[in-house]
């Protein structure tokens, strides 16, 4: 469907698949697939897919036309009108929005910043409002994972500090940077996971 593809997930028994200018929908043995009608995707270069259980989350470049915004929620896929901004005071969250995570009742998203040191955002009601956290570690987040137990961890490219990555212990409100390896000679960490059932 697309000249790239760049994200993927499985999601309420229906695979997911975004690239450039779309996202591709799977049944659940990946074996039929169909390209999204969303209009609001169908422009749009799309680097991740993220749930709730509810929610989505699509985390990219251009996927507002009118506004260029690089994160959209909504709680029907299929539907172009459920696909809502996420927005900080009226402006959009990232210039390239890279990923976003679910965990314990919070959304963290990371990006490339508008705003120097602004790669981190926050979430606690359901996506509706946003706010920056962890400012100035990392110079652009690529990766965000929940771990359980409140903590989370981003990853990026490590700012003048030396450290190319994030932890947080009290569910994403307040960050400490960590470097790996401990010396933090990695310039950048692209991505991280994690196998926390809740």
């Amino acid at each position: 469907f697309y000249t790239y593809a760049w994200s993927t997930n499985y999601i309420n028994s229906t695979w997911y698949v975004g690239g450039t200018y779309g996202v591709a929908v799977g049944n659940n043995t990946a074996t039929s697939w169909s390209k999204s009608n969303n209009t609001k995707l169908t422009t749009a270069i799309i680097n991740d897919i993220a749930t709730d259980g509810t929610r989505f989350i699509i985390s990219g470049s251009s996927l507002s036309v009118s506004t260029n915004i690089k994160a959209l929620i909504a709680d029907d896929f299929a539907s172009s009108s459920s696909w809502t901004d996420c927005l900080i005071n009226g402006s959009q969250l990232f210039s390239n929005g890279y990923q976003s995570a679910y965990g314990n009742g919070v959304w963290i998203a990371v990006g490339v910043p508008v705003t120097a040191g602004r790669c981190i955002a926050r979430s606690t009601d359901n996506g509706t409002t946003w706010s920056y956290v962890g400012n100035d570690i990392l110079t652009n987040g690529y990766g965000i994972a929940y771990g359980g137990n409140n903590t989370w961890v981003a990853v990026g490219q490590k700012a003048t500090s030396g450290q190319n990555s994030a932890i947080s212990t009290d569910n994403g409100a307040t960050w400490t940077g960590r470097g790996f390896p401990s010396d933090g000679s990695t310039e950048v960490l692209y991505g991280i996971t994690s196998n926390y059932k809740p």
